[in-house]
């Protein structure tokens, strides 16, 4: 039954950002009388045809890659948890088609500026072993804030790097504002958090997680944020008050929050919210 809007509905959820946010691959094929599966078949395996993946050994795809075999500049997902290779190949940074991209760990010839030209990264990306970055000019290379199709983003692992430099290193990590889910871990040495841990820069967050940041000794004013609806915090081993600044500036403070947890504050003794004076003095 033609012109009742089916086509547009179908046009509408396929380019949604939920949608492309959870499918690695998106592919439109238009079905029409008179039905027939055979073209439809063939429609389905040439929109796929970039995603094919064939399987190799490590050892060559790190040859290839390095060699800049061109044969790989369409690869799209790389998926490397849970295997025995320790690092990246250099050259990773020229397969500009990559959107899937699962751990980014920064160790030997995989260097953090390599993440450059990855800007069709989306889904989640894992960025560790931060402490091999030498300082905040290195980390700015990876240019987090070009990925707008990034919506998880874990940073770990920035070791005992001196408090300045992990400050500045974390700095110089910001990401897009689109970011939708932001994991910080084994941020060891420095004593404060990046600014951009702020409703300016992370109007779209929906969940928070800060764990091992041992030597930060005061939170942000993570209340401001507007869509936060899960914050977890764990071993903040030096936070001894959490007050006013924790809840912000903005009139209601943590509007859409569903789950807070705090876990293994050693050091905690106080947690005070002063509330503001209604007109009358009530």
């Amino acid at each position: 039954m033609g012109g009742i809007g089916k086509t547009t509905l179908a046009q509408l959820a396929y380019n949604d950002d939920r949608v492309k946010a959870y499918f690695h691959e998106r592919m439109w094929v238009c079905v029409s009388d008179p039905f027939d599966p055979v073209t439809i078949s063939r429609a389905i395996l040439e929109a796929s045809r970039k995603s094919l993946v064939v399987s190799m050994s490590w050892k060559i795809f790190a040859h290839k890659t390095t060699s800049g075999d061109e044969k790989l500049i369409n690869l799209r997902h790389l998926e490397w948890e849970g295997s025995r290779v320790l690092m990246l190949p250099k050259g990773i940074g020229r397969l500009t088609s990559l959107r899937t991209l699962t751990e980014f760990r920064i160790i030997g010839v995989c260097k953090i500026g390599e993440l450059k030209n990855l800007n069709s990264l989306r889904g989640g990306l894992v960025i560790s072993r931060i402490d091999n970055v030498k300082d905040a000019e290195e980390a700015g290379e990876a240019e987090l804030k070009n990925k707008k199709h990034l919506h998880h983003l874990e940073l770990m692992g920035f070791g005992w790097l001196g408090s300045a430099a992990s400050k500045g290193v974390a700095e110089a990590l910001q990401p897009h504002q689109n970011l939708k889910s932001l994991k910080i871990s084994y941020y060891s040495a420095a004593t404060e958090f990046p600014s951009w841990i702020a409703a300016s820069s992370l109007a779209q967050l929906k969940k928070l997680q800060i764990m091992h940041c041992v030597q930060v000794t005061y939170l942000p004013p993570l209340g401001e944020l507007p869509l936060l609806e899960s914050l977890i915090i764990e071993h903040m081993k030096r936070l001894k008050y959490v007050g006013g600044e924790f809840l912000g500036s903005s009139t209601t403070a943590f509007p859409k929050l569903k789950h807070l947890r705090f876990n293994e504050m050693e050091e905690w003794e106080k947690w005070e919210v002063k509330k503001k004076m209604k007109k009358g003095g009530q």
